[in-house]
């Protein structure tokens, strides 16, 4: 019969295996992510929520743009007029930090895209 002992050093072992899997897989999902969400508004006054937003590549705030964004996540983003964060001359952006937001300005066009501050 094998001593009790053993049994629980091997589920001990495995234990800390799956933990070390675990852990590893999830910070490696986060590092793709920033978490939380962005909020914003369009020109006709929808709320439009994108949720855990991806560090790399850029994002649309859709064919209408915003008007409004919160930014309720762990990243800095940057805003633009141009669809392809691009920055055409003439066009403006916008630093959104964590946790801030941007609003309305009457005179001014709507964000039609964004991305994460040092994306890849």
């Amino acid at each position: 019969m094998p001593h009790p002992r053993s049994h629980r050093r091997k589920a001990a072992i495995r234990g800390a295996a799956l933990l070390a899997v675990l852990t590893a897989t999830g910070c490696s999902a986060f590092d793709h992510t920033s978490l939380g969400n962005v909020t914003f508004t369009t020109p006709s006054a929808a709320v439009v929520t994108i949720q855990n937003p991806l560090i790399e590549g850029c994002h649309s705030f859709g064919p209408e743009g915003a008007r409004s964004v919160v930014n309720h996540t762990q990243a800095d983003f940057i805003l633009y007029q141009d669809p392809n964060c691009q920055q055409p001359p003439g066009t403006q952006t916008f630093y959104l930090a964590t946790t801030l937001s941007d609003v309305y300005v009457p005179s001014q066009a709507p964000w039609r895209s964004f991305a994460a501050v040092g994306r890849g």
